[in-house]
């Protein structure tokens, strides 16, 4: 995603990396969204210090100046919306916990309403992001936004529910939504087959099943990274089944070794330990009453490292 977004770029369209939310808020991830891409219009338009670009200071009467002019007072109005509309809701909040503030809180809300130009709803954000996509798409040519780890949230159901609430945004002209989700979310979703119609695949026109990074990939992903022996990457590679993330967490916990024989130890002696850990440290499961701690440490000395 991240080579996407830097492809782009240099074809002078626009990329935005933005993080998966970890709580269902469809209007705060709409808010935040769209304040995002108005941030890289901006940045993609103007230089330092707000002046134009110097070949647009030259066309200030062509059409295409006239369209980032446009573009360019469509992301600000976008990103004040944003803006106060969250702050809005922030005040409320607080009024609502604070009743002794009385007077100041009202006063505040009262201001606040006034730089909101109309209700904040689901289909206002929806229509407002739509708008300002479609004018920067047109502009300069390309929008690829990338959301990674679209799973962060905990309860399937409310990563259903986001996707059912925001999937008006993914069908803009021009504009690329790529979205990762790992395969435990996928099953933990229940998405079934590929074919199938679900929340997810109706939200996306197409879905890629992404294999396992084969030994010989993660050895040139460390070898991009830093000098790490042939021999230690390809050993890792496979305790790692093929999962870059997991690569590079093992490459932390092996430290400098120079034999995958070496690397193969470290790795499991850890993963051996985490597992000790996990075991003594669980919690209370279907009701049954923790052991003591007495038996805790002798189930953790007991486990072989």
């Amino acid at each position: 995603m991240l080579r996407a977004i830097d492809e782009v770029r240099e074809r002078g369209g626009i990329g935005l990396p933005y993080p998966s939310p970890s709580e269902y808020d469809p209007i705060a991830f709409l808010a935040s969204l769209s304040e995002s891409l108005a941030n890289q219009i901006e940045r993609r338009f103007r230089l330092y210090g707000g002046r134009l670009r110097t070949t647009w200071m030259f066309a200030l009467a062509s059409n295409v100046a006239r369209r980032r002019r446009r573009l360019l007072r469509q992301a600000k109005v976008v990103r004040e919306r944003a803006r106060y509309t969250s702050t809005r809701r922030e005040g409320s909040e607080l009024g609502a916990e604070g009743g002794r503030l009385g007077a100041i809180a009202r006063a505040r809300r009262s201001r606040e309403r006034e730089l909101v130009e109309r209700p904040a709803t689901l289909s206002s954000f929806v229509s407002d992001f739509r708008a300002l996509a479609e004018l920067a798409s047109a502009e300069s040519g390309r929008v690829v936004i990338a959301i990674d780890e679209l799973d962060k949230m905990d309860d399937p159901e409310k990563v259903r529910a986001l996707l059912r609430d925001i999937k008006g945004i993914f069908d803009v002209p021009g504009v690329y939504f790529l979205v990762s989700v790992s395969h435990e979310a996928v099953r933990s979703l229940s998405l079934g087959a590929l074919d199938d119609r679900n929340e997810f695949n109706s939200s996306f026109y197409t879905v890629f099943d992404l294999p396992p990074a084969t030994p010989e990939n993660c050895a040139g992903l460390l070898e991009r990274r830093g000098a790490v022996p042939r021999e230690v990457a390809l050993v890792l590679a496979v305790l790692a089944g093929g999962n870059p993330r997991e690569l590079l967490r093992l490459v932390e916990i092996v430290g400098l070794v120079v034999t995958g024989g070496e690397a193969a130890v470290r790795a499991i002696r850890e993963e051996a330990m985490g597992l000790r850990r996990e075991i003594v440290t669980a919690g209370n499961l279907l009701s049954t009453p923790p052991p003591g701690q007495e038996s805790r440490i002798g189930s953790f000395n007991s486990l072989p490292v």
